[in-house]
């Protein structure tokens, strides 16, 4: 039986590829489309628990630098099946799927978005 499944992201990225990947590939149905996460902060709160700061080294913070607030997910959405058949939505998962998520890694790659990172590690 169709279950509905609650999906969150931190920020626009992440909206992105939930897209291309659940909505697109996998034909979702959206059940309440995207919207913002009511127990997001509020830029004045000020969280005591459970956040630990994290500051980017100056290589990568030039290549990824992300303004996005990462304390909770910024958006949430609801889809409940597909609107795929069983044999479509096996092809989705066993060779579609991976097959553009290989493609997804290697377009993010190429713009240079793990250069910050290889510098990083290759510097100490």
């Amino acid at each position: 039986a169709d279950v509905p499944v609650l999906f969150t992201c931190f920020g626009q990225k992440e909206r992105q590829g939930e897209t291309v990947i659940l909505r697109h590939l996998f034909q979702a149905k959206v059940l309440v489309d995207f919207l913002d996460n009511p127990l997001k902060p509020l830029p004045e709160d000020k969280p005591t628990r459970h956040v630990r700061a994290a500051e980017l080294t100056a290589s990568i913070a030039s290549v990824e630098a992300d303004s996005d607030v990462r304390l909770c997910s910024a958006v949430v959405w609801w889809a409940k099946g597909s609107a795929l058949g069983g044999e479509e939505l096996q092809q989705a998962a066993e060779v579609k799927g991976p097959q553009l998520l290989k493609e997804l890694t290697q377009s993010f790659a190429a713009r240079g978005a793990y250069k910050g990172w290889t510098e990083s590690l290759s510097s100490g």
